[in-house]
């Protein structure tokens, strides 16, 4: 019994091996038998891609190969709809399942990637194979129609009436080669020459002129990135108005610089928001922090108008504040100096000092009270000097009596100090130089 269950297993299991290679051979011979037929070089490709997709066993782009010939040729569609049911996946009418779009889109990119380096590599007839597969595919794709519209302007034309065509074609194509690439320099060196030997050639003037205009645009890019890179810079530093003044120059260049646009917009909004705090803080009389804000504001935008109107305003208001405080100050430097004089005892210098102080503001109550006591005090100065004068005299006149002709001058002279124009002062010096002169004409001398 078991070996009969063996018998069965081994044989259920060289059928299925035997029909699977029975089909893997017709699925092979008939993508053979459809490449030998078909006279479409396009086609032929597929189908050979599809072949050699199928025997290194990629699925994935074997499919795609069998869904684009689907969509190039309707002849085909039965045979690929029974290919692709093998590989459990439902076709439709347009080649792709309704569960594959994504397929579709990833096709068409990578499609036009190859076309795009094709092109660049100046392999044009690669490129236009790609396209045509395109187009195959989606008949009204535009990206594709217009690409193979370029390529065909680009093809040059013999002017059999002209000398040197040949050569020029040479020059244009080796241009042709460094335009695509985006060598400008070079293409522009090969566009020149092959004016000289044709200058109204318009293949070559036109692609001269737009290599010329695409190297002034990688200068003027190469432009702007250095000037936004110096712009970042000083706005790193806190420089912002002469980095607003370069982000400016490069939006005006191109106003589709997004950097630029964001930062000026950015300074925009820090200088309305500046200016809305300076207006606050000059609402509130604090005109030098008014002044100080809205001077910022104008830094981040200069043509921020209110800002403007405001900053003039409060200039204003300062100039009169600053011209309120310089004079105040010279009026404390008055008042105090009076102040010194007055602790010294030097009153008469104190008044001198205070009345300056109100000849600047005559309703500086607290000065007037100053000088009135002041000059209470100069009076009673006064009456005690005239006191001590008279007793200072009349010591004098007593030391004169008694001889002491010294003592008597130093009380004379304190007295002078007292009253410099004293008159009982200056005449007692004067008796007692007299007195001195006698005393020297009675002195006896040795012989």
């Amino acid at each position: 019994m078991r070996k009969k269950y063996i018998k069965t297993l081994f044989i259920v299991f060289f059928i299925t091996i035997f029909f699977k290679y029975i089909f893997c051979f017709d699925i092979k011979t008939k993508l053979e038998e459809l490449y030998s037929a078909e006279k479409n070089f396009t086609i032929k490709k597929h189908i050979k891609l599809a072949l050699q997709y199928y025997e290194k066993g990629f699925k994935k782009s074997f499919l795609e190969e069998i869904r684009l010939l689907a969509q190039i040729k309707s002849e085909y569609r039965d045979i690929i709809s029974q290919l692709g049911t093998e590989f459990n996946t439902d076709m439709t009418d347009n080649g792709f399942s309704n569960s594959s779009n994504e397929n579709k889109k990833s096709f068409l990119i990578n499609k036009f990637e190859k076309v795009n380096k094709y092109y660049k590599e100046s392999k044009l007839s690669n490129a236009i194979v790609e396209l045509q597969s395109i187009l195959e595919l989606d008949k009204e794709n535009k990206t594709a129609i217009q690409m193979l519209n370029n390529i065909k302007e680009e093809e040059f034309v013999f002017d059999d009436s002209k000398p040197f065509q040949n050569l020029v074609k040479e020059l244009y194509d080796k241009g042709m080669v460094f335009y695509r690439k985006g060598s400008y320099k070079d293409a522009i060196e090969k566009f020149e020459k092959a004016k000289e030997l044709d200058p109204t050639n318009t293949f070559v003037k036109r692609f001269l002129n737009l290599s010329r205009e695409r190297l002034i645009n990688i200068k003027r890019k190469e432009d702007e990135d250095r000037l936004i890179e110096e712009a970042n810079k000083l706005r790193t530093e806190g420089e912002i108005k002469k980095s607003r003044s370069l982000y400016e120059k490069v939006y005006t260049y191109n106003k589709n610089n997004k950097q630029a646009e964001f930062y000026l917009n950015e300074f925009n909004r820090i200088s309305d928001e500046l200016y809305k705090e300076a207006f606050e803080l000059k609402n509130n009389d604090k005109l030098k922090e008014a002044y100080s804000k809205v001077k910022e504001a104008l830094e981040f935008n200069e043509k921020n108008f209110p800002a403007s109107n405001l900053e003039k305003e409060l200039k204003m208001k300062l100039a009169v504040y600053n011209e309120r405080e310089r004079i105040q100050k010279k009026v404390n430097q008055l008042y105090n100096k009076g102040v010194s004089c007055f602790e010294k005892g030097n009153y008469e210098c104190a008044c001198k000092y205070w009345e300056e102080v109100l000849k600047i503001n005559p309703d500086d109550e607290q000065t007037k009270k100053n000088i009135e006591i002041a000059k209470e005090r100069v009076k009673e100065f006064e009456i005690k000097k005239e006191t001590k004068i008279k007793k200072l005299i009349s010591e004098a006149e007593i030391l004169i009596g008694q001889g002491l002709l010294e003592k008597a001058k130093s009380k004379y002279e304190y007295v002078l100090r007292l009253d410099g124009d004293n008159l009982k002062a200056i005449q007692g010096i004067k008796k007692i130089e007299e007195l001195n002169m006698i005393k020297v004409g009675e002195k006896i001398e040795k012989r």
